[in-house]
């Protein structure tokens, strides 16, 4: 494996955890409001 893959993986691995938590975080803003009522 050469030294540039591994840094273009690592750098999609960033975007994609950075992705995961915009995302979690949206949800938890767009449930805040109704939270109560779906647990």
């Amino acid at each position: 494996m050469s030294s540039g893959y591994r840094r273009q993986l690592e750098e999609r691995t960033d975007e994609l955890a950075a992705a995961r938590a915009a995302s979690h975080e949206l949800m938890t803003q767009l449930n805040s409001p109704t939270g109560q009522s779906l647990r």
